[in-house]
């Protein structure tokens, strides 16, 4: 799962181990939208006024 904040960060989260896996500062300011496609692509959001592109490896991230 994928999550913004108001501290401008992005959170990836293990829901099988309920932690935080990997921590992003994605923009300067509040993050304010993300959306993220199965194939480990994802676009952000913020306050200002920027929109970032990802690709996450999700391969490399199974089993950790």
């Amino acid at each position: 799962m994928l999550s913004s904040s108001g501290d401008a960060t992005l959170k990836i989260w293990d829901l099988r181990k309920g932690v935080n896996a990997f921590e992003l500062r994605a923009h300067a300011g509040g993050t304010s939208a993300v959306i993220w496609a199965a194939d480990g692509r994802f676009a952000t959001g913020g306050n200002d006024c920027v929109v970032n592109l990802w690709r996450w490896n999700v391969d490399s991230f199974e089993g950790n």
